[in-house]
């Protein structure tokens, strides 16, 4: 075995906590690289686990992107 490349690269995270009708709350992140794209998202019950649910991943990226959002951080 032998390594032949390694690349280093910050990531920043966004996470996002979400109520849902069905699923309850559901943690959303989104992972940026140095130039502000999105490179994956992923998406959490609320005990931490990864969940597969397209549909619900698609519907929380619409609200995303129509939604002004207030900073909750300060």
């Amino acid at each position: 075995m032998q390594i032949t490349n390694k690349t280093t690269e910050k990531i920043t995270t966004v996470t996002y906590e979400v109520t849902t009708d069905y699923h309850g709350d559901v943690i959303y992140i989104d992972y940026y690289d140095e130039n502000g794209r999105v490179v994956d998202s992923i998406l959490r019950d609320s005990d931490g686990n990864d969940m597969f649910e397209p549909s619900l991943m698609e519907d929380i990226q619409d609200l995303l992107a129509g939604t002004d959002l207030v900073d909750l951080s300060n």
